[in-house]
């Protein structure tokens, strides 16, 4: 009797000690002891930094761990299956994705769960969306790939340019190299002599810039104390101008060429002999009748003047004289 109780006792230490080790060993994993978690599965492409018992979060909140990492055979490539435990009170939907991502500096890795919606509930067992975090690495090596190329692009025309002034000193660039310096220096010291020239020509000139100067300060001070009336000039042509648009000028255009016409065809009938002026202007023998008798009528007059006897009868007391 005393045996059996021994046994029983060692039998309850050893089942005792079994379980606080079962319990021990998955506290350490993370499992949470008295919570019911649902089983869900992931499938990745890599799962660099992700080991079982790796957490599991929900907006920062700790919902479960990984329970198990195997090897998934497919057609076109092999992928990683992860099974994952998931407390029960999160519901899932077909649109959630559980995502891995960096958790320090140091490449501790973590899976976050992404819940945009809960449209389409997920069910016990069903494959989540495996994704992956851009790494801190592959971020820097994304931004410094466009400097590496732009360096490399910028050697290769470096290496050229040397090359190029390799190959031109060593075909006696150097006396040329010698000869430009040297003109640049010849250069320069005319740069200098000439410059020194400006400022003696400056200075020399300063009395007259001076004058200058004062009679434009003169004429924008006139220009400006006269403002008003060149104002009232502007608006003087102003009026003339709208009076000579609002004139009518396309009448007395009319007009005028009315009257040229008109001139012209007095003209013409007077050069063809037409009328009295023409017959006056054209008829040599009328204007030579004309000039005799003008002739003739001076001399008359004139010896009217010397003898008017010739041609007046005066009766003196009551005779007749001739």
């Amino acid at each position: 009797m005393l045996r059996v109780s021994r046994e029983l006792k060692i039998g309850l230490f050893a089942a005792v000690s079994l379980a606080a080790l079962y319990l021990g060993y998955n506290f350490l994993r993370g499992k949470k002891l008295f919570s019911n978690q649902t089983t869900y599965y992931v499938v990745y492409n890599r799962i660099d930094g992700i080991v079982k018992s790796t957490p599991i979060y929900f907006k920062g909140l700790k919902v479960g761990q990984v329970e198990k990492l195997s090897l998934l055979r497919t057609d076109s490539a092999n992928q990683i299956i992860a099974t994952l435990l998931i407390d029960d009170k999160i519901q899932l939907a077909r649109s959630s994705e559980a995502k891995i991502v960096s958790m320090d500096l140091l490449g501790g890795k973590a899976i976050s769960l992404l819940i945009p919606s809960l449209v389409d509930p997920l069910s016990k067992g069903d494959t989540l969306i495996g994704t992956e975090e851009t790494s801190l690495s592959a971020s820097i090596s994304e931004m410094l790939t466009p400097v590496k190329n732009k360096t490399e692009n910028v050697m290769v025309s470096l290496n050229r340019v040397l090359g190029e002034v390799e190959k031109v000193l060593e075909e006696g660039g150097t006396k040329n190299l010698s000869s430009g310096i040297s003109d640049l220096a010849a250069i320069l010291n005319n740069l200098k002599t000439t410059t020194a020239q400006l400022d003696q020509l400056m200075a020399s000139e300063k009395g007259k810039l001076s004058k200058i100067t004062g009679n434009l300060d003169a004429i924008t001070e006139n220009i400006k104390r006269n403002n008003s009336d060149i104002d009232a000039s502007i608006k003087n042509f102003r009026m003339i101008s709208d009076s000579m648009a609002q004139a009518p000028l396309k009448q007395t255009i009319e007009q005028l060429n009315r009257t040229s016409q008109q001139l012209a065809s007095i003209s013409e009938k007077i050069n063809k002999g037409e009328g009295s002026a023409g017959k006056f202007i054209n008829d040599k023998e009328l204007y030579d009748n004309l000039n005799k008798s003008s002739f003739e009528l001076q001399e008359l007059l004139k010896d009217l003047k010397a003898n008017p006897g010739r041609y007046v009868q005066v009766s003196v007391f009551g005779k007749k004289q001739k």
